[in-house]
């Protein structure tokens, strides 16, 4: 993050994270569901541009939270509200340099576009929904000066 905090998923806690210089961990508690259980595992989370933390989850959809920690939203398949997310299984994210959040689920490619506020389904050149996404890679070519460009000749 932004504070260069080292974040670590408890499976039972939830959240904890830390400044490398100290040995101390804070923790932020599982979030309550609609039912009022905690019985979910986080399984990736991405900082956005705007320093919000969004936290996927192997049950529970997608939590985004302020750079403190404060639950935002909650994206789940059957939130009354934050619905757009088709699948509660979501696997991986990735943030693009355009801030678009990437999603894998079980069941397909998402991607939330800020813009809308909402997650729309991807689609292969065919039209045909992306499916089971596990991980996202996202490559970048470093092109590297060298004092002596003939060193490798």
């Amino acid at each position: 993050d932004q504070f260069e905090n080292l974040w670590l998923i408890n499976d039972e806690e939830g959240l904890i994270y830390t400044h490398p210089s100290k040995i101390k961990f804070e923790s932020i508690p599982k979030f309550p569901l609609f039912d009022g259980s905690d019985k979910y595992d986080f399984r990736t989370f991405v900082q956005d541009g705007n320093k919000n933390i969004w936290c996927s989850t192997f049950r529970e959809g997608i939590f985004l939270l302020n750079e403190h920690g404060k639950l935002l939203r909650h994206y789940y398949p059957k939130n009354p509200k934050y619905n757009s997310l088709f699948d509660k299984q979501v696997n991986y994210l990735l943030l693009d340099k355009s801030q678009n959040l990437w999603v894998g689920t079980v069941t397909g490619v998402a991607i939330y576009l800020p813009s809308e506020d909402r997650f729309f389904p991807v689609f292969d050149e065919n039209g045909k929904h992306i499916p089971y996404a596990l991980h996202f890679h996202q490559l970048k070519c470093i092109q590297h000066k060298y004092p002596d460009d003939d060193f490798l000749n």
